[in-house]
């Protein structure tokens, strides 16, 4: 009589087991077009929440050129390629050091769009002269194994920053 039990409830569980894979395989493909499409609708949900984010600043009203995904802010003077320079020593009057050719390096403020390709980071970089090439981008991304680390956001970088470091204040 034992054996039998054993039988019956093993049985009873494979049983079970095979009910929850079958729910399991229907839920799956009845909703299969919304779980494929999870990944683009979370992709449209973060553009269309960036685009609703309020850019209004105080002092400093925010100036996008959509041809070049740079934004800027107007404080100092505005380059070419759409990246603001700020002097930190510069203070509008003269600084006492008449005479001594010390320039000290400008600080730009770039801005990287979220999604931008290598290709895009490399040309607004170009275009600002911290790189000669793109090259010369991808490379000091290889030397320094930042492939796919580059990240999205405001970066203030000074005029004589060596390749490594222009790579490094963009991973961080």
């Amino acid at each position: 009589m034992k054996k039998i039990k054993d039988i019956f409830y093993d049985l009873n569980d494979v049983l079970v087991a095979l009910v929850i894979v079958v729910i399991a395989a229907f839920v799956i493909i009845s909703h299969i077009d919304t779980i494929l499409a999870y990944p683009s609708g979370t992709h449209e949900e973060l553009q269309g929440a960036e685009e609703n984010i309020p850019t209004n600043y105080a002092e400093n009203p925010t100036i996008t050129d959509p041809d070049d995904g740079i934004t800027t802010v107007d404080q100092q003077e505005t380059t070419e390629a759409g990246v603001n320079q700020q002097n930190p020593g510069d203070s509008g009057g003269t600084s006492g050091n008449e005479g001594t050719e010390s320039p000290e390096p400008t600080n730009y403020s770039v801005y990287i769009e979220y999604g931008a390709t290598g290709e895009k980071i490399a040309d607004i970089l170009v275009g600002i002269g911290l790189f000669e090439s793109r090259q010369e981008f991808y490379n000091a991304v290889a030397t320094a194994g930042a492939e796919g680390k580059l990240k999205a956001g405001t970066f203030i970088i000074p005029s004589d920053a060596t390749p490594a470091e222009v790579v490094s204040i963009l991973t961080k």
